[in-house]
């Protein structure tokens, strides 16, 4: 066999190493409220340039996968997406509906950011190998280990929700390979950037249900854009998880403030009547009223889910 032929031989079993599984593979629970959520790049502290960017980029997608959060894109996107709004708004693109305008990019009510602490990589036994001529192909197990902290942030009170220490293991295999040809010598290794991967993922898995599991101690808010008749509009919809016969308290909005330090410390809907939603449209809702009394309730009023109340 010719030494052509051993080294695609050799490249082909490289190429067949195994790669990561996907991070989710599911839709949105039905009438799970949604809150929008940011996440901001990780500080690093690791050997390992870039991660905190990776990390991001990845839990952003897990996020949005996960069918539980409203994602906003990363900031370098915002930045492409306010530059295309500028040419817009200066004329430069043609005038129509879909012109990208200004002033409606979706606000984060949840930021999420934190730091890479530890990126601890150990290679393994060597599983064995064979030689054929000059080249030499081996496979080995090893063992990545990623550890950090994250935290939830209320974006409009700046308050610390929740945090946490997170840690994702992966077990992986890889292979090399080296060869000798006259008086070249080369090799080559593959499965570390998989493992790394595989770490990260193995970490956001554990992260995106403990985040879920923080929500209901965050405020759900939302407004009252419309009446119309008998009709109540609301500013929340199906990407908010809200559903038909979805139940929330109407009335005029009062933020609570720390008379000592100006600190918000919670937003209270004063009820002026209960309304039911009767049907979901992608940003907005049509409710009726079930309690109170219609003629009390205002465009611009808040509201709030009815658990909340109880």
């Amino acid at each position: 066999m010719s030494t052509k032929r051993l080294r695609g031989l050799a490249a082909l079993l490289l190429a067949s190493v195994l790669t990561g599984s996907p991070l989710f593979a599911g839709s949105s629970p039905t009438g799970s409220l949604r809150y929008s959520v940011f996440v901001d790049k990780f500080e690093n502290k690791s050997d390992f340039p870039a991660l905190g960017n990776e990390w991001a980029t990845l839990l952003t997608s897990a996020l949005h996968e996960s069918g539980r959060f409203i994602v906003v894109a990363q900031e370098d996107m915002q930045h492409s997406a306010l530059k295309e709004q500028g040419r817009g708004a200066s004329g430069t693109t043609t005038q129509g509906r879909k012109t990208a305008a200004r002033s409606r990019m979706t606000p984060a009510q949840l930021l999420v950011k934190g730091v890479i602490t530890h990126v601890q990589k150990d290679a393994g036994n060597q599983d064995g190998g064979f030689g054929i001529g000059g080249i030499k192909i081996g496979a080995a197990r090893s063992r990545t280990e990623v550890r950090g902290t994250i935290q939830m942030i209320d974006a409009t009170t700046g308050s610390l929700v929740a945090s946490k220490n997170f840690s994702g293991v992966a077990q992986g295999r890889g292979l090399s390979f080296q060869f000798h040809n006259g008086d070249r010598d080369g090799g080559a290794k593959s499965g570390e950037k998989d493992d790394l991967n595989a770490a990260l993922e193995k970490a956001i898995s554990d992260i995106i249900p403990w985040m879920v599991s923080q929500l209901p101690s965050v405020p759900w808010r939302g407004s009252v854009v419309k009446v119309a008749g008998d009709d109540v509009i609301i500013n929340r919809g199906s990407r908010e998880g809200v559903v038909a016969g979805d139940e929330f308290v109407a009335g005029e909005s009062e933020i609570l403030s720390d008379p000592d330090t100006g600190e918000t410390l919670d937003e209270v809907v004063h009820e002026r009547a209960r309304i039911r939603v009767v049907r979901v449209n992608d940003r907005t809702a049509v409710c009726s009223v079930v309690k109170g009394d219609l003629s009390q309730i205002i465009e611009g009023m808040g509201i709030q889910h009815g658990h909340e109340k109880g």
